[in-house]
């Protein structure tokens, strides 16, 4: 399904300082043009890759984000994302739906509007417990781009 954007040119100053990739030796401020680009998650290209959880990579390298990327989660009730760990960490925004959070020593209830973070290696799921789907996003590094 094609993705239709659209592409907004921007002009932001950044400290070199700040700036991945830039070394001790270029200081001050530089110029860079920025492309923003506007689509809605739902003409992006849904990937199912278990049974009842669907996902989209909403931001990304395609978009040109060169350290992060968001991807959109939906749950069908009754499934779960596998219970996993990975040496990067991940911060998760809850849209719409009911869920729980499952970690190595606790497990906690979500709903729309709350945020879970989740420290690298830390065991963990996060699952649907209610009647509708259970929607999030889910910010990872480039790393947990996979």
């Amino acid at each position: 399904m094609p993705v239709e954007t659209i592409d907004v040119l921007t002009n932001t100053d950044f400290t070199i300082d700040n700036y991945p990739g830039s070394g001790p030796q270029r200081r001050g401020l530089f110029h860079k043009e920025v492309a923003l680009k506007v689509h809605n998650y739902r003409q992006v290209q849904r990937k199912e890759e278990i049974p009842g959880v669907v996902k989209r990579v909403v931001a990304g390298p395609d978009e040109g984000a060169p350290n992060f990327v968001m991807r959109v989660f939906e749950l069908q009730p009754n499934s779960s994302t596998p219970f996993h760990s990975h040496n990067w960490e991940h911060e998760v925004f809850v849209l719409a739906g009911h869920g729980a959070v499952r970690g190595r020593e606790n497990e906690t209830m979500l709903r729309q509007g709350d945020v879970v973070f989740v420290p690298a290696n830390e065991a963990h799921c996060l699952y649907n417990t209610g009647e509708e789907i259970f929607r999030f996003i889910c910010v990872v590094p480039m790393a947990g781009n996979k």
